[in-house]
């Protein structure tokens, strides 16, 4: 809050939660004895009400969430009009302190715009936009890319990127999401953690009308922005590419798809197209308990995921291909045939497809592994331009970014 003191006035200084337009108050200050001259000029009625819950709201007599007084409580309180009372409802609504429920009533904002001054620090010193951009692992190259992507498209925009690691935690991302929106940020992209099917937190923003974005992934049944793969089309690709490679033993690694919506896309297009070809995917040709980690995040884990793969591929020895839901599993799947080498088993001829490029993991040999890939480059520049036009307020549509069969040796 910034005040500037003078002699008949302070002037109330903060920034719009929404779209970072800095937004000046006037309030006034009666000496005893003394008419001020803002007392000599009426206001607006409607500016009366409206100043009376802002006060209200910064002083913590109406927190985050709570219900406002209804229009007729308000308008028989002031003794004014219902529409004298809507007006300053709209305003405040449109400056993003209140927002409506259908059929509810009016609450509090959950992100109220910071006041500048000494709690205004809590915003960047250089008074650009800041993003909040929460990332669930960076096991991965296609995460790495895609954070780079986000922040170099930011850093065109002349903006400040705050950054934050879930580590595939929904309480650590519950809480980046308040910890970024108490400094202040005007938006938020967000690549969800693994097994959210549901989010309250993202839920609550998207009611509350913040600015945020999901990348990579959709949540079903929470209309938010997001930017996502055509991951259904993926999978139907690899399914058609294994079945025109005549393969008819096929096995699927995963890790559990439950309540994930990506992975389950995949999986059902994977095995919609095995199926029209005369396929049934069999239950013991798939392993879903796979865990997705690194040798450096996890290596015990690691370890462990060759070793479930090794053990089945000894039992399951008909087995002529491999689809992999995420490029990992199908390290994990080399490094296993790998041990079956060493181990005295022979060499195995397996041909495996996967989810994005597993070149970068590949530091000495280099097997051909046949893969869909995702522009992360695209997906993190679509993600940053949706963010800003929700910020100035403009509608946006979901987009779906198309993936592209890369087969080894083209």
């Amino acid at each position: 809050m910034q005040v500037q003191e003078g002699k008949e006035m302070y002037s109330i200084v903060y920034r719009h939660s929404l779209t970072g337009r800095r937004v000046q108050k006037a309030v006034q200050v009666k000496n005893k004895g003394e008419r001020t001259n803002m007392e000599k000029v009426k206001a607006p009625l409607y500016q009366g009400i409206k100043q009376d819950l802002l006060d209200k709201i910064y002083a913590g007599l109406l927190k985050s969430d709570a219900q406002i007084p209804s229009e007729k409580e308000l308008s028989e309180q002031f003794k004014v009009s219902r529409i004298t009372v809507r007006r300053a409802l709209e305003e405040l609504e449109e400056e993003g302190f209140i927002y409506r429920r259908q059929g509810k009533g009016t609450f509090v904002s959950l992100h109220i715009p910071a006041m500048e001054g000494a709690k205004g620090k809590k915003r960047t010193e250089t008074g650009k936009r800041v993003i909040g951009v929460i990332m669930s692992h960076l096991d991965s190259p296609f995460q790495v890319s895609l954070l780079q992507s986000i922040e170099k498209a930011l850093g065109k925009r002349d903006c400040q990127m705050m950054f934050g690691l879930s580590n595939g935690k929904t309480k650590i991302e519950s809480e980046l999401i308040d910890r970024m929106q108490l400094h202040g940020v005007h938006g938020l992209i967000i690549y969800p953690v693994d097994g959210a099917f549901y989010s309250e937190k993202i839920l609550r923003l998207t009611m509350d009308g913040f600015p945020v974005v999901l990348v990579d992934r959709y949540l079903p049944g929470i209309n938010t922005s997001c930017v996502y793969s055509d991951d259904r089309r993926g999978g139907q690709l690899l399914g058609e590419y294994l079945v025109s490679r005549g393969h008819r033993e096929i096995a699927l690694f995963s890790q559990d798809p439950k309540e994930t919506i990506c992975l389950m896309n995949r999986i059902d297009g994977f095995t919609n197209a095995v199926l029209a070809a005369g396929i049934l995917q069999k239950e013991e040709n798939i392993i879903n308990n796979m865990v997705n980690c690194s040798t450096s995040s996890n290596p015990e884990q690691y370890r462990k995921n060759v070793e479930i793969i090794a053990d089945f591929l000894v039992v399951r020895s008909e087995i002529t291909a491999v689809f992999c839901t995420i490029a990992t599993f199908a390290m994990n799947t080399l490094w296993a045939l790998k041990q079956l080498e060493t181990g005295g088993y022979g060499e195995r001829k397996l041909e495996i497809v996967c989810f994005d490029n597993i070149e970068p993991y590949q530091w000495t040999e280099k097997y051909p592994v046949t893969y869909i890939a995702h522009s992360e480059v695209e997906m993190g520049n679509r993600a940053v331009e949706l963010v800003f036009q929700l910020i100035n307020g403009k509608s946006v549509e979901n987009v779906m970014i198309p993936c592209e069969l890369m087969i080894h040796g083209r």
